[in-house]
């Protein structure tokens, strides 16, 4: 802590007068709200009082200066209290342990989970409502971490995509549709998933030409190719899922 004082002061000493520094737009935009909202409004219209004025002598009002100041920029401080309390965090780390011990980042974090809770409830009663939030949590991953240690790990916290709907076919049937919209395949990500295979070479490309076709009541032929990207780029596909 001694060669860190000697550091910081030859920092405030040395260095910090060579720059001059200014408030960042939000801390003087802060200021002048600040002040501004110290300054007494004006009078109300209503009879004027009558001053008595020696003879000879103009009076003259005084005028009010409406615009706030903004404050300069200034120097690195050394007096505060968190310069000051330096010297003691070795005596108080040998006394109380880490600084994690009696840090507050635990206590502020797990206030971010408590407004996060606080925003599913019906603002209404609500601590009982958070505490059944929290208890799901908890069954949840003790659920989760119980399925990873069963299957050593190879098991995540998210599900897979369902399969509620799809079932087998027969290699003859044209087509089959699934019941719900979550059973779905991504165009580009079923490509992407198979570079090297032939059969999906240009596959999205292909299917706009086939589709365009069909909704053009044109006859369909890859080679040349009937529409160009400007005609494909009409045809959109909701999501790019098929």
């Amino acid at each position: 802590t001694k060669e860190l004082g000697h550091q910081l002061r030859c920092y405030a000493n040395k260095l910090c007068p060579k720059y001059a520094t200014k408030p960042l737009p939000g801390e003087a935009a802060a200021a002048y709200r600040r002040r501004a909202a110290k300054i007494k409004p004006a009078a109300p219209p209503g009879p004027a009082k009558t001053k008595k004025v020696a003879p000879g002598a103009s009076e003259q009002p005084k005028k009010q200066n409406l615009k706030p100041k903004v404050p300069k920029g200034s120097g690195f401080n050394l007096e505060t209290y968190k310069i000051h309390a330096l010297g003691d965090y070795a005596d108080n780390i040998e006394q109380f342990g880490p600084t994690d011990c009696f840090s507050t980042q635990q206590g502020e974090l797990e206030h971010r989970r408590v407004k996060r809770f606080y925003k599913r409830t019906n603002k209404v009663r609500f601590e009982r409502q958070i505490a059944k939030h929290e208890r799901i949590k908890h069954h949840y991953r003790k659920y989760v971490n119980a399925l990873r240690n069963k299957t050593g790990g190879r098991t995540t916290s998210r599900p897979g995509p369902s399969t509620d709907g799809v079932v087998s076919s027969a290699p003859q049937q044209h087509h089959l549709m699934a019941k719900k919209d979550r059973d779905h395949v991504d165009l580009y990500a079923l490509s992407n998933k198979h570079p090297g295979d032939p059969a999906l070479k240009d596959f999205a490309t292909l299917l706009k030409d086939h589709l365009l076709a069909r909704i053009l009541n044109k006859q369909y032929d890859a080679e040349p190719p009937l529409f160009t990207e400007e005609d494909r780029n009409q045809l959109y596909i909701s999501e790019d899922r098929l």
